[in-house]
């Protein structure tokens, strides 16, 4: 597949995180989903095309960061257009007797397990919702 295929780029505190275009199976199926980390603000540019977009969440406020990194969706390359999701404000959801298998957990892995996003969302719903929580959001170009 194409080095340079990533479909969205996120910068963040520690570095960057480009998503891959999904590969697929001949039936049709995925077959793989990845991504790729880095560090700094640059290198991420060889794995992307002009007009890809950019999610700068070092702009989020803080005090809202917490609540981001743990509640964002993740991204689907596959889904396209928006369907509303949306990044719930309170963690407390719901309680730990709801889910059995939870109160079986470290106590740090059960408020994780509580207040985790495990949604799946288009490119653009995603740009829209970081945008909504503070993300400066743009298209890469080629300087």
């Amino acid at each position: 597949m194409n080095e340079a295929n990533g479909v969205l780029v996120q910068l963040h505190r520690s570095g960057w995180t480009v998503t891959k275009a999904n590969e697929h199976r001949p039936d049709g199926s995925v077959s793989s989903r990845e991504h790729i980390d880095g560090y700094g603000d640059t290198g991420w540019e060889k794995y992307v095309q002009p007009g890809t977009p950019v999610v700068n969440t070092r702009t989020i406020p803080q005090e809202k960061l917490v609540k981001w990194a743990f509640q964002s969706p993740m991204v689907d390359p596959d889904l396209g257009g928006i369907r509303g999701a949306k990044v719930e404000q309170d963690f407390g959801s719901f309680g730990k007797d709801e889910l059995e298998f939870i109160s079986h957990m470290h106590p740090t892995f059960q408020a994780i397990s509580l207040i985790g996003n495990n949604t799946y969302v288009s490119v653009e719903e995603y740009v829209a919702l970081a945008m909504e929580w503070g993300a400066t959001c743009y298209r890469y170009e080629v300087k």
